[in-house]
């Protein structure tokens, strides 16, 4: 993805952003990544500073299935996040212009926030567990400076910065060797599914995340969300938002600012 950097006049604390898409039609509006800033300086008011990530995205993988995790689900990842004092909400209303952003990654006063805008309704809860892993990765490997925010948009071409962080990303979700599974490219609808909860079992994988991976690297989407008919579960935004709610402590922020919060959490939960 091509990455420039930009300071609006609008952004709160004159907050800086990199976007992944340097195209004027395609990027987010400044008053959607303002939105998103002024959110995630709200948030970050209640968080004790962020602790440090591992370098790879296979430690964090490690520490989750230690945990006692079947494998790394959106749920689980979302809240090993919140255990390093790094907040994950998503947010699919915005003002203005969104288009050309999936999810962002911010730092305030030491604290990390992740904000993904994607919803996701007819895709596996897996494609949201990748986004927050990715910006994982920016975070980890030190992509994202004091008072500054990466809005990322991950249907573009990827730079040095946007691949390590798939990288990252795709450790974290599935470990280092995941890729040699990928050897069959004939599979049915029907054969994939199966596949992907066989991988589920063994290779302790999120069968959504199987399902996405076999259709990016055989470039075959509509085949996977074919295998993934009849496999959705519950609301990925409700899950992200009901464990951001839990975890952050409205009071510390006072009456006003915590009902306009839990407003803005609910209507991605809509």
């Amino acid at each position: 993805m091509a990455r420039d950097i930009i300071a609006p006049d609008t952004a709160p604390g004159g907050m800086q952003f990199k976007r992944s898409v340097n195209l004027a039609d395609k990027a987010p509006s400044e008053a959607a990544l303002s939105f998103c800033a002024t959110i995630a300086r709200l948030i970050a008011s209640t968080l004790p500073p962020s602790s440090p990530l591992p370098k790879t995205g296979s430690e964090i993988r490690e520490e989750i299935i230690r945990g006692g995790e079947a494998f790394v689900s959106l749920a689980a990842l979302t809240k090993y996040c919140w255990r390093q004092n790094i907040a994950v909400v998503q947010i699919t209303t915005l003002p203005g212009k969104s288009k050309g952003m999936d999810a962002m990654a911010m730092r305030v006063r030491g604290r990390d926030i992740i904000i993904v805008t994607h919803k996701a309704q007819k895709q596996p809860e897996a494609w949201l567990s990748f986004l927050i892993a990715h910006e994982l990765g920016h975070i980890a490997l030190g992509h994202v400076a004091e008072n500054e925010a990466l809005a990322d948009d991950v249907d573009h071409d990827g730079d040095d910065i946007e691949s390590a962080a798939n990288m990252f990303a795709q450790q974290v979700l599935a470990g280092s060797d995941f890729n040699s599974l990928f050897k069959r490219l004939d599979f049915t609808p029907t054969q994939l599914k199966s596949w992907a909860k066989k991988c589920a079992l063994e290779a302790r994988v999120d069968p959504g995340h199987v399902i996405l991976r076999y259709g990016r690297e055989c470039n075959n989407y509509p085949l996977a969300m074919k295998a993934w008919s009849g496999m959705r579960t519950v609301s990925a935004s409700t899950k992200i938002n009901d464990i951001a709610l839990n975890a952050i402590d409205l009071s510390d922020i006072g009456d006003d600012s915590g009902d306009m919060l839990r407003s803005v959490l609910a209507l991605s939960n809509a």
